[in-house]
C-alpha cells in the first residue's frame, strides 16, 4: 500500500480517474457493453484476455449503474441521479 501524500500514491491517484464524454445515455451504453461482455465471454480468446477484458467492461459497466442505478429486476423506476438521462 503506498503511503498517503507520496509521489506514487499521487501517481496513483491520476491514473485513476478518467472523464469520457459521450452523447449517449447512461443506458444505452450500459447495454452496449453488456453485450459487449457477453460476446467476449464466449469468443473462445485465450481465458486470461476475456477475464481481462470482462473485467474492464464491468467497471465500465459499475461507472454507468453509479450514474443510473438499477433496482429490483434491473429496473431504474425512481433512482433518478442528475446524470441518469431521464427527464424528470
Amino acid at each position: 500500500m503506498t503511503a498517503p501524500g507520496s509521489a506514487s500514491a499521487a501517481r496513483a491517484l491520476r491514473r485513476r480517474f478518467y472523464a469520457y464524454v459521450v452523447p449517449d445515455s447512461p443506458k444505452s451504453v450500459r447495454e452496449t457493453l453488456a453485450i459487449a461482455q457477453a460476446r467476449i465471454r464466449h469468443s473462445g480468446l485465450d481465458t486470461h484476455r476475456i477475464d481481462s477484458d470482462c473485467a474492464l467492461l464491468q467497471r465500465l459497466i459499475d461507472e454507468t449503474e453509479r450514474l443510473r442505478p438499477l433496482g429490483v429486476g434491473g429496473n431504474h423506476g425512481d433512482l433518478h441521479t442528475p446524470d441518469c438521462g431521464c427527464s424528470s
